[in-house]
C-alpha cells in the first residue's frame, strides 16, 4: 500500500518496530516493491519506554490479524486480547485494524480507529484519509487516548482491594 500512499503523502514513513524471523523477508519485500526508502526498520527494541517513545512520534498504527489459521480454524488472536492495540491507543495512535479482536467494532465506533482489510487499496485509502485530514487525525488521536484509559488497572479494579 506504500506505493499508493506516497502518491498522496510524498513524505510518508512506515515504521516497523521489532525484529523476529520475518524481518529479513520484510526488508527484501520492501526492496523488491521499490519502497525501502519509505520504511524504517527498528529491529528489536528491548526497552519498553523506548518503544513508547518511538510510537509517540507516529501518526497512526496498523494491526492486522488473521481470523483463521492455516488449518481453517479460528486463530488464537480471535480469542485473545492483543496488548499491542492497547499500547497503540495509550500512545494516542488511531489503529487501523482487522475485524478480528473482540473490541475492533468498538474501536471503530468510538472513532479511535478504523476496521480495514488487507487489500492494499483499502489500507492506502484509510491511511491517506486520516493523515491528509489533520483535524480528523487529531480527533481520532484524542479519542484513542481517551478510550485507552478504560484499560488502566486503577480504573478496572478501582477500590476493589481497599479494605
Amino acid at each position: 500500500a506504500i506505493s499508493e500512499i506516497i502518491k498522496e503523502i510524498p513524505d510518508f514513513r512506515f515504521l516497523i518496530l521489532g525484529g523476529g524471523p520475518f524481518l529479513g523477508e520484510l526488508k527484501e519485500k520492501a526492496s523488491d516493491l521499490g519502497v525501502l526508502r519509505y520504511v524504517d526498520f527498528s529491529g528489536f527494541v528491548e526497552d519498553s519506554v523506548e518503544v513508547e517513545k518511538k510510537l509517540s512520534y507516529c501518526a497512526l498504527a496498523i494491526a492486522l490479524y488473521e481470523k483463521y489459521d492455516e488449518n481453517g480454524d479460528l486463530s488464537f488472536t480471535y480469542f485473545a486480547d492483543p496488548g499491542k492495540i492497547k499500547l497503540y491507543l495509550a500512545c494516542g495512535l488511531p489503529v487501523l485494524l482487522s475485524d478480528v479482536p473482540y473490541n475492533a467494532l468498538e474501536i471503530h465506533n468510538k472513532k479511535c480507529g478504523l476496521i480495514i482489510s488487507e487489500e492494499k487499496e483499502i489500507i492506502a485509502n484509510a491511511v491517506t484519509a486520516l493523515m491528509s485530514n489533520q483535524e480528523k487525525l487529531k480527533k481520532y488521536k484524542e479519542n484513542a487516548y481517551l478510550y485507552s484509559r478504560n484499560f488502566d488497572w486503577n480504573r478496572i479494579f478501582g477500590n476493589l482491594f481497599d479494605l
